[in-house]
């Protein structure tokens, strides 16, 4: 998808992209990494694509998706779905109860929010400034 959005993008000389993702998906994709892919990692905040100028930013990872939700309804914001001829339940779909469950048991303690954090503090590479 990357490879193909970055074409895409190149041909109209647009070369600085911001993805929606929150610090919601931050904390579901660290769960599957540890689980599925016996590793340690997540989306990260800015990614430099190789062998070209595109740079990926994630200038909402700091936000809670259940925050932004809360702001989009007190903004009285259009809420868009789109429905993708292709899914289904997901792998994804199980780790966003996960993070839930682990919410509901420990409200105060900001699940997502730790996550990112965490990565920051972490010796993992992707996630320090280049």
């Amino acid at each position: 998808k990357r490879g193909a959005l970055s074409s895409l993008l190149s041909k109209y000389e647009i070369f600085k992209v911001a993805y929606g993702h929150h610090a919601t998906d931050i904390a579901e994709t660290f769960l599957m990494n540890i689980v599925e892919n016996k590793k340690l990692g997540a989306l990260t905040p800015k990614v430099e694509i190789e062998d070209s100028m595109m740079v990926i930013t994630r200038p909402m990872i700091y936000l809670e998706e259940a925050r932004i939700a809360k702001i989009f309804r007190a903004l009285n914001l259009p809420k868009f779905d789109i429905i993708c001829p292709y899914k289904k339940t997901t792998r994804r779909d199980t780790f966003k109860q996960i993070v839930k469950c682990i919410n509901q048991i420990e409200p105060e303690k900001y699940f997502e929010k730790n996550v990112v954090e965490s990565l920051e503090k972490s010796h993992l590479q992707d996630w320090h400034e280049k």
